[in-house]
């Protein structure tokens, strides 16, 4: 287990070792244990802080807790940025295709049930504008 924690954080860290080798992240690369620890106890710091802001986001834990979740929201947000401000056209379909879930995964995404009980369905088809990027960058 911890190989692959070590494998995990270098796969992670490899794109900032790239971009910035000097002085780059050595220990990571490494794979340093005593690093490591460090870094898992730092963090651990900040988890409370993590479930809150991700408690204030209810409309992304609907996506965040289900399977090709958050390549969607990355997808999203990337769509949000379309040129001359445009809205983006989303077919729930071909993205399902894209990550790899089946149409049933695609089906449950487009009608769940929010943290308040209340029914959402979202449309087969949907329009993203990018001022709805604003609601993506509070995670």
């Amino acid at each position: 287990m911890l190989s692959h924690d070590g494998d995990w954080l270098a796969a992670n860290y490899l794109p900032l070792q790239v971009l910035f080798p000097d002085p780059g992240y050595g220990e990571v690369m490494q794979r340093d244990l005593v690093f490591r620890r460090a870094l898992r106890w730092t963090a651990l710091g900040f988890l409370a802080h993590g479930a809150q802001i991700l408690g204030g986001n209810p409309d992304m834990m609907l996506f965040l807790e289900r399977d090709a979740g958050v390549l969607m929201l990355f997808k999203l947000a990337q769509m949000a940025g379309a040129p001359d401000g445009r809205a983006v056209k989303l077919d729930y379909k071909d993205m399902g295709a894209c990550f790899g879930v089946s149409r049933t995964h695609v089906q449950k995404i487009k009608t769940i049930r929010s943290p308040s009980g209340e029914d959402r369905a979202y449309p087969a088809r949907a329009a993203m504008r990018p001022s709805a990027r604003h609601d993506t960058t509070k995670i």
